[in-house]
């Protein structure tokens, strides 16, 4: 990267369709935003889910342990999203 005028500049080869130099030459990075069909809450428990029958198909050993335990984290943060979203903060039923 070089400093031109108090400004990063990015090298050519790293330049992406998502960056984009205003007028003042300053470098904006836009976020690629994604439509999603299922709330993040179901994608949680979605994702849980697989890793628990990923971890049922497979003997037991250290691979599984990691499945399981990502499974209980996920589910946890699908909890604790719900709880952080519910209006006043108040528990979940």
């Amino acid at each position: 990267m070089k400093l031109s005028s108090g400004f990063l500049q990015w090298p050519a080869a790293l330049r992406s369709t998502a960056m984009e130099h205003t007028m003042s030459d300053r470098l904006i990075i836009k976020r690629n935003r994604v439509k999603h069909e299922r709330s993040f809450e179901e994608r949680l428990l979605g994702a849980a889910r697989e890793a628990r029958e990923a971890a049922r198909r497979l003997p037991p050993g250290k691979k599984r342990e990691t499945l399981l335990r990502s499974a209980r984290d996920t589910e946890a943060a699908a909890g604790i999203n719900k709880w952080i979203s519910s209006p006043g903060l108040e528990l979940p039923e």
